[in-house]
């Protein structure tokens, strides 16, 4: 699914809120505000590829901030790649700062304060990616960020016009429908970006590493209200082997679907017993979480809880 925002639609003094409020929704918790006092606007479009988001930005002049307090509140653990198509660019993050050209590529990390500063209108592609799905170890990862990743040098000079290419097919929605692909290319080139820049002696994690498990976990919630979820597609999102993605879940002592199921059980629970859906039938419950009939919901209930759905809801277990 395709996501849009645009503030065209909301006049200009609310565009700031609009935007903030959207883009956080979309990425993670973050602050934005002007740096010039030309009339703002904005608009992107995001998609997912498995479990790699893919956004195309555009906007007029601003900043935005992740501060610690919005760390705190709610962290996606997750690396964003951003690369500048046009305008001018300035990212911080730990003391560095990288200046990006049109073409230039850096990463920043949504577990550390930064700023993004845009004193031009621009044009970005920013690649969502968890941090379980890059291979190299956190600390590692830590020592690249904010550094600038030249578009026509190097190896971003291969990898940038496939960038600018999936930022294009996403503006115009020339995507294809199932671009799981897409997302598994777009790893191993972001591996190739960064293995020239570390040391010999860091050695790459594992594909199937328990940073794995929690980018397959962070995908199932994402995913739960989907009655057709299921183990290969997980495993497609993540990129490992069906036989992989079990043996992660092994330490959780549940299969891949039983933990599917353990968590949309665990949502329906949580909505029964929340006053402000009290008006939502029972079904309708286990219709928003994935469940495909009432009887079926009903049954799996009982076994996990002891009780029925309803007698749950009137305070019973």
């Amino acid at each position: 699914m395709t996501v849009q925002i645009t503030t065209s639609a909301v006049p200009p003094h609310e565009r700031f809120e609009l935007w903030s409020s959207e883009t956080s929704r979309l990425f993670a918790p973050l602050t934005t505000g002007p740096v010039t006092r030309q009339e703002f606007w904005a608009r992107a479009r995001a998609r997912t590829l498995g479990a790699v988001q893919v956004a195309h930005l555009a906007a007029a002049p601003h900043r935005v901030r992740r501060t610690p307090r919005a760390i705190a509140g709610d962290d996606p653990e997750v690396f964003w790649l951003l690369q500048l198509l046009e305008g001018s660019t300035v990212v911080t993050q730990q003391d560095r700062t990288a200046v990006l050209r049109p073409g230039d590529l850096t990463i920043y990390d949504s577990s550390r304060p930064h700023a993004v500063v845009n004193s031009g209108p621009f044009e970005v592609a920013v690649f969502q990616i968890p941090r379980g799905l890059l291979r190299l170890p956190d600390e590692v990862m830590a020592t690249l960020t904010a550094t600038r990743i030249a578009g026509d040098e190097g190896p971003g000079a291969l990898v940038a016009p496939f960038l600018r290419g999936l930022a294009a097919g996403l503006a115009a929605g020339t995507l294809p429908e199932r671009a799981d692909d897409l997302g598994q290319a777009l790893l191993h080139l972001v591996d190739a970006i960064v293995a020239p820049r570390v040391a010999p002696e860091a050695p790459p994690a594992p594909a199937s590493s328990p940073a794995t498990l929690v980018a397959a976990k962070r995908y199932i919630e994402q995913r739960l209200s989907d009655p057709a979820l299921s183990p290969d597609e997980v495993a497609r999102a993540v990129f490992v082997s069906r036989r992989a993605l079990y043996g992660l879940f092994e330490q959780e002592g549940l299969g891949v679907a039983e933990w599917i199921r353990h968590r949309r059980l665990e949502r329906c629970r949580r909505d029964l017993r929340d006053p402000a859906l009290a008006d939502l039938t029972i079904a309708r419950i286990a219709t928003e979480h994935g469940f495909r009939n009432a009887e079926h919901f009903s049954r799996a209930f009982r076994a996990a809880y002891g009780c029925s759905p309803g007698e749950y809801r009137r305070g019973a277990g």
